[in-house]
């Protein structure tokens, strides 16, 4: 992620991620699916990449992040001052 930019780059792309897009959820408010890779919130505030365990050294989670299809309608993507993305 460039920190100037707020652009996550990936193999041949490149995104914004905007905050209202990607959050965290605690198990208390929607309980973790089982079995997929998610992005984990450890309790030492760290983001890591596995499957949900029980063992209390995760505090949230989320989905990860889904790269837009080639030929997808970029227009349907908006940021939050509703122009459209790249």
């Amino acid at each position: 992620m460039d920190g100037a930019s707020g652009l996550l780059m990936g193999e041949n792309h490149v995104m914004k991620a905007f905050a209202g897009d990607v959050y965290f959820r605690t198990p208390q408010e929607e309980p973790p699916p089982r079995g997929v890779k998610l992005l984990i919130l450890t309790s030492g505030g760290v983001c890591v990449i596995g499957d949900w365990r029980d063992d209390g050294g995760f505090w949230a989670w989320s989905p990860l992040p889904k790269k837009r299809r080639r030929g997808q309608d970029v227009q349907t993507s908006q940021s939050p001052d509703n122009s459209a993305l790249p």
